[in-house]
């Protein structure tokens, strides 16, 4: 497909629709960014284990707001009544 379309002799990047390759500090935003999700899901989840889903409770103990915890809750598509059903075990 690229050779019926190609406008002269050569074949290009642009006549092949490649993606454009990343650069290494590109990987190292995208490696960064992970590593401090993956820290921000397990410190969220170590706390609500501890309030046993009680956002109110998980918001005071992470310093923000109990939307902002609604939020992380959405983001990282954690089942708070997996949390809340920890009360009646105790």
């Amino acid at each position: 497909r690229s050779l019926l379309f190609t406008r002269g002799s050569e074949i290009t990047e642009l006549d092949l629709e490649m993606p454009p390759q990343s650069t290494g500090a590109d990987a190292l935003k995208d490696l960064k960014d992970n590593a401090l999700g993956r820290v921000e899901q397990d410190f969220l989840e170590t706390a609500l284990k501890q309030h046993q889903g009680d956002i109110k409770k998980v918001a005071e103990n992470m310093g923000i707001t109990s939307r902002a915890v609604y939020g992380k809750v959405k983001k990282y598509e954690i089942n708070l009544a997996d949390y809340r059903s920890l009360k009646s075990m105790l």
